[in-house]
C-alpha cells in the first residue's frame, strides 16, 4: 500500500530513454469508484496529466512510463477525487465513531500501486501520538459514511495501514 504524500515529488522517467518527463505535483482519485484516476505531473510548460492506466510501475523512487508516453496538457480532465460540493473528499476532515469519539483527522489517501484501487484513509491523531503509536487508516467500506463535515466510522475500524485489507 502506498499513500498519496509517498507519490507526490517522485520523478515521471520513461522506461527505454530515461528522460525524465517531470515530477508528481498530486494525485487525482474517483473515490465513488475507489481507484486512482492519475496523476497530475508538473513539467516545464506547466501542469498535465497522466492516466493511471498508462503507468507501467510506481516505484519507491520514481513513477516509470513507456517511451512515447503522452501526458494531457492541464490538470486533470476533471476533478474526479469529488463530487461538485466536495462531500466525498475526504482529506481535512475530522473521523468520528459512531459512539461519538474523535479518532483524528483524515491526511492521505491509501492505494495499491500495482492496481489503482483505493485501500482507505490514512488518520492522524495529532503529532505526538502519530510518533508514539504510528498513524492508522480506516478502510474504504460500504459503512464509512463521508459527510461534508466529517466522516464516520464504525467504533472499531481504526487499523494501521500495513495490515491490509484484511486484519488488524
Amino acid at each position: 500500500m502506498r499513500g498519496r504524500v509517498e507519490v507526490t515529488g517522485l520523478p515521471v522517467v520513461e522506461t527505454g530513454s530515461g528522460r525524465v518527463l517531470g515530477r508528481v505535483k498530486d494525485l487525482a482519485f474517483d473515490l465513488g469508484r475507489g481507484r486512482l484516476e492519475g496523476l497530475v505531473v508538473g513539467t516545464g510548460r506547466g501542469e498535465a496529466f497522466l492516466p493511471f492506466d498508462d503507468v507501467k510501475s510506481l516505484g519507491e523512487a520514481a513513477v516509470m512510463v513507456e517511451t512515447g508516453t503522452v501526458l494531457v496538457p492541464g490538470r486533470r480532465p476533471d476533478r474526479a477525487e469529488s463530487s461538485p460540493d466536495g462531500t466525498d473528499y475526504p482529506l481535512g476532515k475530522k473521523v468520528l465513531t459512531r459512539d461519538g469519539r474523535v479518532l483524528g483527522t483524515i491526511d492521505d489517501v491509501i492505494f495499491d500501486p500495482e492496481s489503482g484501487a483505493v485501500w482507505g484513509y490514512q488518520v492522524s491523531a495529532g503529532f505526538l501520538t502519530d510518533f508514539v503509536d504510528g498513524k492508522k487508516a480506516v478502510p474504504l467500506t460500504d459503512e464509512l459514511v463521508v459527510g461534508p463535515d466529517s466522516v464516520v466510522v464504525p467504533d472499531d475500524e481504526l487499523r494501521r495501514p500495513a495490515d491490509g485489507p484484511g486484519g488488524t
